[in-house]
Protein backbone atom coordinates (compact mmCIF):
# COMPACT_ATOMS: atom_id res chain seq x y z
CA UNK A 1 0.00 0.00 0.00
CA UNK A 2 2.66 2.26 1.14
CA UNK A 3 4.24 1.61 -2.59
CA UNK A 4 0.93 2.28 -4.09
CA UNK A 5 0.64 5.54 -2.28
CA UNK A 6 4.40 6.35 -3.61
CA UNK A 7 3.46 5.72 -7.26
CA UNK A 8 0.38 7.78 -7.06
CA UNK A 9 2.20 10.53 -5.16
CA UNK A 10 5.57 10.45 -8.13
CA UNK A 11 2.71 10.76 -11.05
CA UNK A 12 1.22 13.57 -9.74
CA UNK A 13 4.25 15.52 -8.91
CA UNK A 14 5.42 14.41 -12.45
CA UNK A 15 2.97 16.69 -13.83
CA UNK A 16 3.81 19.82 -11.47
CA UNK A 17 5.55 22.06 -13.36
CA UNK A 18 6.02 25.12 -10.70
CA UNK A 19 9.39 25.85 -9.87
CA UNK A 20 9.87 25.81 -5.74
CA UNK A 21 10.70 29.03 -3.48
CA UNK A 22 13.11 27.73 -1.75
CA UNK A 23 15.72 25.04 -0.73
CA UNK A 24 14.14 22.55 -0.09
CA UNK A 25 10.17 23.57 -0.22
CA UNK A 26 7.74 21.57 1.72
CA UNK A 27 4.74 20.09 -0.17
CA UNK A 28 2.14 18.18 2.46
CA UNK A 29 0.03 16.51 -0.02
CA UNK A 30 -2.23 13.15 1.09
CA UNK A 31 -1.38 14.22 4.73
CA UNK A 32 1.93 13.24 4.22
CA UNK A 33 5.37 15.36 4.19
CA UNK A 34 6.76 15.51 1.04
CA UNK A 35 10.30 17.89 0.21
CA UNK A 36 11.50 18.83 -3.26
CA UNK A 37 14.37 19.98 -3.97
CA UNK A 38 15.03 22.57 -7.08
CA UNK A 39 17.88 21.44 -9.40
CA UNK A 40 19.64 25.07 -7.75
CA UNK A 41 19.50 23.47 -4.61
CA UNK A 42 22.30 20.76 -5.04
CA UNK A 43 26.40 21.90 -4.93
CA UNK A 44 27.99 21.00 -7.91
CA UNK A 45 31.46 19.80 -8.34
CA UNK A 46 32.86 18.97 -11.62
CA UNK A 47 31.00 19.07 -15.19
CA UNK A 48 27.86 19.13 -13.99
CA UNK A 49 25.08 20.99 -15.37
CA UNK A 50 21.57 21.47 -15.16
CA UNK A 51 18.92 20.36 -17.81
CA UNK A 52 15.20 19.02 -17.68
CA UNK A 53 14.30 15.46 -18.35
CA UNK A 54 12.29 13.42 -20.97
CA UNK A 55 9.74 12.76 -18.58
CA UNK A 56 9.23 16.22 -16.32
CA UNK A 57 10.34 19.74 -16.37
CA UNK A 58 11.81 19.54 -12.97
CA UNK A 59 15.29 20.08 -12.88
CA UNK A 60 17.74 17.59 -13.63
CA UNK A 61 21.63 17.34 -13.12
CA UNK A 62 23.46 16.57 -16.32
CA UNK A 63 26.56 14.73 -16.12
CA UNK A 64 29.08 16.02 -19.30
CA UNK A 65 32.41 15.16 -20.31
CA UNK A 66 34.71 13.47 -17.18
CA UNK A 67 31.36 14.74 -15.09
CA UNK A 68 31.14 15.48 -11.23
CA UNK A 69 29.25 14.86 -8.01
CA UNK A 70 26.35 17.31 -7.02
CA UNK A 71 25.27 17.02 -3.48
CA UNK A 72 21.33 17.67 -2.13
CA UNK A 73 21.21 18.41 1.74
CA UNK A 74 18.14 18.62 3.73
CA UNK A 75 18.05 18.93 7.76
CA UNK A 76 15.07 17.30 9.63
CA UNK A 77 12.25 19.51 10.70
CA UNK A 78 11.19 19.52 14.36
CA UNK A 79 7.53 18.40 13.73
CA UNK A 80 9.09 14.80 11.71
CA UNK A 81 10.88 12.31 13.59
CA UNK A 82 11.65 8.54 13.29
CA UNK A 83 10.77 6.56 10.06
CA UNK A 84 9.87 5.55 7.58
CA UNK A 85 11.82 8.12 5.62
CA UNK A 86 12.33 7.20 1.71
CA UNK A 87 14.95 9.36 -1.12
CA UNK A 88 13.71 8.23 -4.80
CA UNK A 89 14.93 9.81 -7.90
CA UNK A 90 14.62 9.52 -11.76
CA UNK A 91 17.13 8.66 -14.15
CA UNK A 92 17.85 9.18 -17.98
CA UNK A 93 20.83 7.61 -19.73
CA UNK A 94 21.99 6.61 -23.02
CA UNK A 95 25.26 5.83 -24.32
CA UNK A 96 25.01 4.62 -27.61
CA UNK A 97 28.78 3.39 -27.08
CA UNK A 98 28.30 1.04 -24.08
CA UNK A 99 30.98 1.93 -22.76
CA UNK A 100 31.68 0.88 -19.20
CA UNK A 101 33.19 3.58 -17.73
CA UNK A 102 30.54 5.61 -18.17
CA UNK A 103 28.00 5.61 -15.28
CA UNK A 104 26.49 7.51 -12.67
CA UNK A 105 25.29 6.38 -8.77
CA UNK A 106 23.12 7.94 -6.58
CA UNK A 107 23.52 7.53 -2.51
CA UNK A 108 21.29 9.22 0.13
CA UNK A 109 22.72 9.35 3.94
CA UNK A 110 21.77 10.31 7.46
CA UNK A 111 24.39 12.40 9.48
CA UNK A 112 23.82 13.99 12.95
CA UNK A 113 26.54 15.53 14.25
CA UNK A 114 29.03 14.78 11.53
CA UNK A 115 27.88 10.77 12.39
CA UNK A 116 26.54 8.82 9.87
CA UNK A 117 24.04 6.71 10.99
CA UNK A 118 22.70 5.45 7.48
CA UNK A 119 24.15 5.39 4.02
CA UNK A 120 22.96 3.73 0.95
CA UNK A 121 23.16 3.15 -2.29
CA UNK A 122 19.92 4.40 -4.17
CA UNK A 123 20.91 3.32 -7.73
CA UNK A 124 24.39 2.54 -10.04
CA UNK A 125 24.31 2.49 -13.65
CA UNK A 126 26.96 2.56 -16.34
CA UNK A 127 27.08 2.21 -20.42
CA UNK A 128 26.65 -1.58 -20.30
CA UNK A 129 23.65 -1.53 -18.42
CA UNK A 130 21.56 -0.09 -21.44
CA UNK A 131 19.57 2.61 -22.09
CA UNK A 132 17.32 4.18 -19.31
CA UNK A 133 14.35 7.08 -20.07
CA UNK A 134 13.14 8.07 -16.58
CA UNK A 135 13.96 5.22 -14.63
CA UNK A 136 12.67 5.62 -10.75
CA UNK A 137 14.66 4.33 -8.39
CA UNK A 138 13.92 4.56 -4.45
CA UNK A 139 15.96 3.97 -1.38
CA UNK A 140 14.65 1.87 1.35
CA UNK A 141 12.97 3.42 4.13
CA UNK A 142 15.26 5.02 6.74
CA UNK A 143 15.15 6.64 9.77
CA UNK A 144 15.89 10.37 10.62
CA UNK A 145 15.20 12.73 13.58
CA UNK A 146 14.97 16.72 14.22
CA UNK A 147 18.24 18.13 13.10
CA UNK A 148 19.47 15.21 11.04
CA UNK A 149 20.63 16.16 7.79
CA UNK A 150 19.63 13.95 4.90
CA UNK A 151 21.69 14.42 2.20
CA UNK A 152 21.43 13.12 -1.34
CA UNK A 153 24.63 12.33 -3.42
CA UNK A 154 24.72 11.98 -7.42
CA UNK A 155 28.46 10.54 -8.64
CA UNK A 156 28.82 10.87 -12.67
CA UNK A 157 31.49 10.04 -14.80
CA UNK A 158 31.26 10.56 -18.55
CA UNK A 159 34.43 9.62 -21.31
CA UNK A 160 32.43 9.08 -24.48
CA UNK A 161 29.39 11.55 -24.31
CA UNK A 162 26.56 9.58 -22.91
CA UNK A 163 23.43 11.31 -22.14
CA UNK A 164 23.30 10.97 -18.63
CA UNK A 165 20.53 12.79 -15.99
CA UNK A 166 19.38 12.43 -12.95
CA UNK A 167 16.42 14.61 -11.79
CA UNK A 168 16.63 16.41 -8.38
CA UNK A 169 16.33 14.08 -5.21
CA UNK A 170 12.62 13.85 -3.73
CA UNK A 171 12.44 12.99 -0.27
CA UNK A 172 9.60 11.64 1.96
CA UNK A 173 8.04 11.04 5.59
CA UNK A 174 4.92 9.08 5.85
Amino acid sequence: MRYLRLVIVAALLMCSVSAFASCPDRQDLFSSSFFFFDATCGSRTGNVSTSTQSCQSRGADQFNYFSGQTVYSMTVPSDLSGSPWVAWVYVDFNDPNTYYMNGISATVSVENNGNVSHTETIFIHNGNNGSLSCQQYYSSSFSASPGDTIKVTYTGVNYTGATMKIAAPYISFN
